[in-house]
């Protein structure tokens, strides 16, 4: 699903580079213990093997956590100052987005990328965007990136892993050979 994401944005976007930033840990899944970063940092070059346009940031995994996206950024302009910076989010992220820390300032550092995900339509944006002050709407830059939805999410692999599933089917084979030599996702 991560891969569809990342050529859905390649297609429409064309962005010079596409960047993964695994985190730490996101301040709104704090309640779910994630693999090892270490692992999920193999598990994300592995994914993105023979991507060019795409490079792996790993600074989130080199701060104590939570994970804030407004210091990735801060980070990211120092480096490019002129660079413009779009955040690629799946539209269920609207849920939660208004309590992501210092939003002011990450709308003011970059733009979003909404890709569809199962029960969210793009109508959830407009509705996102009325909702917010009048300065709020100002600074949101923000659009839908069409794209094919897919019918599984990295939680439902994960369950399933767990129940002993090797998920080949729905899983780079790079990737499926990380989680299974690295013992991932299992419930033993």
């Amino acid at each position: 699903g991560h891969l569809a994401i990342a050529d859905a944005v390649h297609r429409e976007i064309a962005p010079d580079q596409l960047l993964w930033v695994p985190a730490q840990i996101a301040p709104h899944k704090q309640h779910l213990p994630p693999a090892p970063a270490a692992d999920r940092l193999a598990l994300v070059q592995a994914a993105t093997l023979n991507r060019p346009q795409e490079r792996i940031l790993d600074w989130e995994l080199q701060r104590p956590a939570p994970s804030y996206t407004v210091h990735t950024l801060r980070q990211l302009k120092q480096h490019d100052p002129d660079g413009k910076l779009d955040l690629v989010l799946g539209l269920d992220s609207l849920s939660h987005l208004a309590s992501w820390h210092r939003l002011d300032e990450i709308m003011q550092l970059a733009g979003f990328l909404f890709l569809p995900r199962v029960d969210c339509e793009a109508s959830d944006l407009d509705n996102f965007r009325g909702q917010l002050s009048p300065d709020f709407k100002a600074l949101f830059r923000a659009q839908v990136v069409q794209m094919h939805r897919v019918p599984v999410s990295s939680t439902q692999i994960r369950e399933r892993l767990a129940k002993g599933d090797r998920c080949q089917q729905l899983l780079p084979a790079a990737v499926a050979l990380e989680i299974e030599n690295r013992g991932l996702y299992r419930s033993d």
